[in-house]
């Protein structure tokens, strides 16, 4: 993956160097910085998440906060990604091999895919959390660390380090935990279908 992100960054300085519009990725900087970048906890990157910006596309570049890079777009999937057909095909034109796309055509694609790309990634979202929440049905009533997130009315937001997934847990109201805790769970009740998940204290 580190080979394919250097090989789309230098796509994407050789397009801008040149002032080629293209499909540009940006992401502004977090709303707010919790550790400083050789630092953090898993607790604390987790909750750093929380403060990330949304990537931006547009039709000229700007800095990657996210990969700390001036310029990124996507090129090294051209047969199942458009946009980076699109990529492709404004590169070749650099060297006269291809029409160039104007900055008008390059904005028209932006617009008429930007739903649809919302939809995908929805999709692989949930496809990625249907079979993850099919695996933890074979390990109900399985002992699983949980690091506590944060309190909630009715219990605590937990994570299961081993599956980077949160989920609630409801507690007695004797029961005082804080954020950043270690703790042990078991696994109550999953149903992939219905997206549900569910633990208790172990």
């Amino acid at each position: 993956s580190e080979m394919m992100i250097m090989a789309n960054w230098l796509m994407a300085r050789f397009l801008s160097e040149r002032n080629l519009p293209a499909i540009f990725r940006s992401q502004p900087d977090p709303k707010e910085r919790l550790y400083n970048e050789d630092q953090g906890t898993l607790f604390q990157n987790w909750m750093q998440r929380r403060l990330l910006s949304r990537f931006v596309l547009s039709s000229r570049s700007e800095r990657h906060s996210g990969l700390g890079l001036n310029a990124y777009l996507t090129a090294t999937s051209p047969i199942r990604k458009y946009f980076d057909l699109v990529t492709q095909r404004q590169i070749r034109s650099a060297f006269d091999l291809d029409t160039p796309y104007t900055d008008r055509e390059i904005e028209r694609s932006l617009h008429s895919l930007e739903q649809p790309m919302f939809s995908v990634s929805r999709l692989q979202y949930q496809r990625k959390r249907y079979w993850l929440l099919k695996y933890l049905e074979e390990r109900i009533g399985k002992k699983e660390e949980a690091l506590v997130l944060n309190r909630r009315r009715n219990g605590y937001q937990v994570l299961l380090t081993e599956y980077l997934t949160e989920c609630m847990l409801p507690v007695s109201s004797g029961v005082s935990m804080r954020s950043e805790d270690m703790i042990q769970v078991t696994i109550q009740h999953v149903n992939a279908r219905k997206d549900t998940l569910s633990v208790y204290m172990a």
